[in-house]
């Protein structure tokens, strides 16, 4: 069984948040190998909040469970084909993998859904909006530094 979270960190209160609730999967992202920059494609829908800025720092983690039992060697295999961010585990005969990636807000293609509003809580009768973000790897930051 696959799962996964997205995390997109507050400034104003120095914590990351979950917005894995409003995430449509499939993420998608592309782990280029040259010198071009790793970028993912984000979808949320009916958010609370109007735009996320440029910059802002977003976690992706992907975790899998296999649903089927394995040797202990073919574990061993797996583990040595995996990628340096992913994080295996091996308890009675199942597989874990854990894989991890931060990315920067390159652009938030946002818009309001008519005729939704938030129905509880502090912000209650506020409208909605769904997000089409474009991430890029931390990387980005970089090019303002001589």
């Amino acid at each position: 069984m696959m799962t996964f979270n997205v995390e997109i960190y507050d400034e104003n209160a120095k914590v990351w948040a979950d917005y894995s609730k409003y995430a449509v999967f499939p993420v998608k992202m592309a782990n280029l190998l040259d010198e071009q920059l790793d970028e993912a494609e984000l979808t949320l829908k009916n958010v609370p909040i109007p735009f996320f800025k440029p910059l802002m720092l977003v976690r992706l983690t992907f975790n899998y469970s296999s649903s089927k039992k394995y040797s202990y060697d073919y574990f061993n295999k797996v583990v040595i084909r995996a990628e340096s961010e992913t994080v295996n585990s091996f308890s009675d005969s199942v597989i874990t993998q854990q894989y991890k990636k931060e990315f920067i807000v390159c652009n938030d293609n946002a818009t309001e859904v008519m005729g939704l509003k938030i129905k509880r809580g502090a912000n209650a009768g506020k409208p909605v909006f769904n997000h089409q973000l474009y991430l890029i790897e931390q990387t980005k930051i970089a090019e303002g530094f001589i």
